[in-house]
């Protein structure tokens, strides 16, 4: 779904119906925002599983899983650059087997 937007409330909206999307969403975020971001996410899906990747295809590639939640705590304090991808389970995948 490519950049998200700058500001917070248009971000939440975007992440809103990014969340709504059955398959497996793709974002770009910026470090500077990743945080802002992940707190947005921790409040609109708190179970979704996601991915931050950084790095891609280089030496130093990280990529990190669980809930936002998960992802909030290992990101806050870290110095980060450039663009990190940010990938959401989509929500048929997020869907209780039993419903």
């Amino acid at each position: 779904m490519g950049y998200l937007p700058r500001k917070k409330g248009k971000r939440t909206t975007f992440l809103t119906s990014a969340l709504e999307e059955p398959g497996t969403v793709l974002l770009l975020e910026s470090c500077h925002r990743i945080t802002s971001t992940l707190e947005i996410l921790a409040e609109l899906a708190p179970t979704r599983i996601m991915a931050v990747a950084r790095e891609i295809t280089k030496l130093h590639e990280e990529t990190l899983r669980g809930t936002a939640a998960d992802l909030l705590k290992v990101m806050i304090g870290r110095r980060l650059k450039g663009e990190l991808v940010l990938v959401l389970q989509g929500q048929a995948s997020a869907r209780d087997p039993e419903e």
